[in-house]
């Protein structure tokens, strides 16, 4: 069961079949850290148990803060031309490709979501006609793959950005 939530979750099949057993599994990694979730996994999977009752305690909450977080940034959301597509875009901090998967599949009339993380901007949609890896590679000379790609936001860019965000000159 262990090996079957971490391959669900690696190939994002739990997004798909809403398993949230897989999903549940990475975030009491992300909770715990790596080292302290394998530790304590082992020992579990020893006797038997994937999760105790503290480690679902903290992956609703986990859940929870998600739920909240993700409401907050589709509000969020601003929609754009970009190279002939129809673009949303919104600034984020943590949990990217949910994030992104999420608003391009609740807005089905944009191509796809690009999410500003600071330095970096990651694409991702769920159109079968668009290949981001190689929009990313044409446009800006990043990359990645069809559903998911990103790039390096340059210093001249990050300043374009703040000068219209501050209505500076």
């Amino acid at each position: 069961e262990f090996v079957e939530l971490v391959r669900s979750y690696d190939t994002w099949n739990w997004f798909l079949t809403d398993n949230q057993k897989a999903k549940g599994l990475s975030d009491l990694c992300g909770i715990q850290g790596l080292d302290a979730f394998e530790e304590n996994m082992i020992e579990k999977l020893k006797i038997g148990v994937i999760f105790s009752p503290e480690d679902e305690k903290s992956i609703e909450l986990e859940k929870e803060k998600r739920k909240i977080y993700f409401k907050r940034k589709k509000s969020k959301l601003i929609k754009l031309e970009l190279h002939r597509y129809k673009v949303g875009a919104v600034f984020a901090e943590q949990y990217i490709s949910e994030l992104g998967n999420i608003l391009a599949q609740e807005n089905e009339e944009l191509d796809f979501i690009a999410i500003f993380t600071g330095k970096r901007v990651s694409f991702r949609t769920v159109k079968d006609n668009i290949n981001l890896g190689e929009f990313c590679k044409e446009h800006y000379g990043g990359g990645g793959h069809d559903k998911a790609a990103g790039m390096e936001v340059s210093n001249e860019i990050l300043e374009k950005i703040f000068k219209i965000i501050l209505n500076a000159p």
